[in-house]
């Protein structure tokens, strides 16, 4: 899915519903099609993000990862997961 406002691509292994994006902000579940733990790819980040899994802060520690250089963010989920992104 494009987030065309924030310049960002998000690639799950599944379908991204309820998609929400305002400027600096997005938000969509992650329904992957796995019945094990999958990653959540999104690109085109400028600086860290403050990321909430299932409504939860998260660090962007293993078994998540963010490079900054790249601007790529990956996370590792399980089963539908809530994903909101502060930017």
């Amino acid at each position: 899915h494009v987030f065309r406002d924030n310049g960002l691509v998000v690639h799950v292994p599944g379908a991204i519903r309820d998609v929400h994006e305002e400027r600096g902000h997005i938000a969509f579940v992650a329904a992957g099609w796995p019945d094990h733990p999958y990653y959540v790819l999104i690109v085109g980040l400028k600086r860290g993000p403050r990321v909430r899994l299932n409504g939860d802060e998260i660090l962007l520690t293993a078994p998540h990862a963010f490079d900054a250089e790249r601007g790529i963010l990956i996370l590792r989920v399980e089963g539908a997961a809530s994903v909101d992104i502060a930017l």
